[in-house]
């Protein structure tokens, strides 16, 4: 299992996210900005709404309606070694 403790929501800036609002419906698009209360700016959104898919573009996501968050494990394994690399040079 790959290891997200070290990984967080700015971490994944500029980056792909998968995420899912309910049972039926998700959105997939680049992480643009996150606000203080952890609401997502995406852009280049595509949304999956029961096998119903629409490009929507520029989309703010309320954190109160993120049921979950994935992203690619390739992407978290090379955010983890770059963050020990980091780390190691500096200890």
């Amino acid at each position: 299992m790959t290891d997200l403790s070290n990984v967080h929501l700015h971490d994944l800036l500029s980056e792909t996210l998968y995420i899912n609002l309910d049972q039926k419906r998700s959105l997939t698009g680049k992480l643009i900005a996150i606000d203080c209360k952890a609401n997502l700016l995406l852009d280049e959104v595509v949304e999956n709404n029961d096998g119903h898919v629409r490009k929507m573009g520029l989309v703010s996501v309320p954190f109160v309606s993120v049921r979950s968050v994935k992203v690619r494990r390739e992407l978290v394994d090379t955010i983890n070694a770059l963050k020990l690399n980091i780390s190691s040079q500096y200890v």
